[in-house]
């Protein structure tokens, strides 16, 4: 378990650790208070909602046209990515509301469980374990991938992209649809 690993699981076991760590995020200047957390919510939002449309239309695509066009490749990479970023542009939308802008990930994950895991009690570990995720699952799953594609055959890879990018999809579903319940509120 690399450190951010254990750091993000030491928020989730510990309120007062995730508390000591957002307020050294602060003193570093890596998490910023925010006077208007109602314009960044919503620009966030809808960068959030921009992903999950896009990651759609491409994995829609990978049906016709793409296999048409551009045979032997796939995009699922690219789905799967935008995926995650939607449920980082969630994270950063429930952060704004809470009256903070990040500038990492690790700051990011430390606000959301702060505010909505310990506080608010609104996110389950379910939820925080997606948001968890995304930066691992962008580096390592998509090494493994390459490594599948070097060893196998053309539909092994594809099933495994495809197969990846509907876990990132229902991962990102699931988040978008919380931190949208949660804003609305």
């Amino acid at each position: 378990m690399s450190w951010r690993e254990e750091r993000s699981e030491s928020w989730i076991g510990s309120e007062q650790e995730c508390g000591r760590d957002f307020e050294e995020f602060l003193r570093k200047g890596i998490l910023l208070k925010i006077p208007d957390g109602e314009t960044w919510k919503k620009r966030h939002m809808e960068k959030a909602d921009h992903n999950l449309d896009f990651s759609a239309l491409v994995s829609e695509l990978h049906e016709s046209i793409i296999k048409e066009r551009f045979p032997g490749k796939t995009f699922y990479d690219w789905a799967t990515s935008a995926y995650y970023y939607a449920i980082y542009h969630a994270a950063l939308a429930l952060l704004s509301r809470a009256g903070f802008k990040s500038k990492s990930h690790q700051a990011t994950l430390c606000g959301v469980i702060k505010f909505y895991y310990h506080r608010d009690r609104q996110l389950e570990k379910r939820h925080v374990e997606a948001l968890r995720r995304i930066e691992k699952a962008n580096i390592e799953q998509f090494i493994e991938s390459q490594n599948l594609r070097e060893r196998a055959s053309y539909g092994v890879s594809v099933t495994f992209e495809e197969r990846l990018a509907s876990l990132a999809r229902r991962d990102a579903m699931e988040f978008v649809n919380k931190a949208k319940e949660i804003l609305e509120k």
